[in-house]
């Protein structure tokens, strides 16, 4: 018997496993019609106002990236953030489902996700296998949340 969901997270980037995780949440929603969340965070671990400088063991210190070009590249994050937001939310609405959209601008994806499932009462989060940054074979916000989110979580490869 198949598990019915009534509130479904699910992250969303610029990646082909993204997309991928939207087909199947559209197949799911016409299965049990529930309520769906998606969400984009312009958080994430490559931008950063401190940037190690060295290798391995050896430490030379940090750079600090000047505060005008930070903030440069979170309003170009924001701005992509809103693009990959606004064209999965067409994909739903094409196929007549209702779907919210959160931009996340404070919390990195992990840490969001951690935050909200249980205080919103979701039941399932559906993540892509790795995000557009990722060269891992498992993306880091999957790494993250896999065996500390308390509630179903579905990776999509």
């Amino acid at each position: 018997m198949i598990e019915i969901y009534k509130k479904i997270l699910v992250g969303i980037d610029a990646s082909d496993e993204s997309k991928r995780a939207i087909q199947k949440v559209i197949q799911l929603y016409k299965q049990m019609k529930s309520e769906v969340v998606i969400f984009n965070s312009i958080r994430h671990r490559r931008i950063t106002l401190m940037v190690p400088l060295g290798l391995g063991f050896y430490s030379y210190g940090h750079y600090m990236i000047p505060e005008q070009d930070y903030k440069r590249l979170m309003r170009v994050n924001k701005e992509a953030g809103e693009k990959i937001l606004k064209e999965a939310k067409e994909q739903f609405e094409g196929e007549s489902i209702p779907v919210s959209a959160r931009l996340i601008e404070e919390k990195k994806p992990g840490d969001y996700i951690l935050s909200i499932v249980e205080k919103e009462g979701f039941d399932l989060v559906i993540l892509g296998y790795k995000g557009a940054h990722s060269k891992l074979s498992l993306g880091s916000v999957a790494r993250k949340i896999l065996n500390k989110v308390p509630i179903d979580f579905l990776i999509i490869r």
